[in-house]
């Protein structure tokens, strides 16, 4: 097997010591570069995305579909490599029925109307870091 130059930057990359991290990264005790190793998409990657929302069911529903069509993983539960996490602040425009009905796969998280941006932005960090 012949190994390019992109690749031995990879390894040697992946051995250096992770600086947020005392331990190693799992990838760093590896023999082989991880870009080279017969690891499945849906177990290599987990992909998840905290969108706020207020009143815009239009752009909305467009991000969500066009999500759902690029990757295709997204609609199933069981391989799926993305999760969508919606945080609606007390929307009127029906936008919480309409990802209810449409995308049954999206966590949504129902807000106050106090949540703004930020707000919305941690609590759906919160979801996603229950463990």
């Amino acid at each position: 097997m012949e190994i390019n130059e992109l690749q031995k930057i990879i390894f040697v990359y992946s051995l250096l010591p992770n600086p947020y991290s005392l331990l190693p990264t799992p990838y760093s005790l590896l023999p082989t570069p991880y870009s080279l190793l017969p690891i499945p998409f849906a177990i290599m990657t987990q992909i998840s995305l905290i969108i706020p929302v207020r009143n815009r069911q239009h752009y909305t529903q467009n991000i969500l579909s066009q999500i759902f069509q690029q990757i295709p993983q997204a609609n199933n539960d069981n391989t799926s490599v993305i999760s969508v996490i919606i945080v609606d602040d007390d929307s009127t425009d029906g936008t919480r029925e309409m990802i209810r009905r449409q995308f049954p796969n999206v966590y949504l998280i129902e807000g106050d109307g106090n949540l703004w941006w930020t707000g919305g932005i941690c609590l759906g960090e919160i979801l996603l870091n229950r463990d």
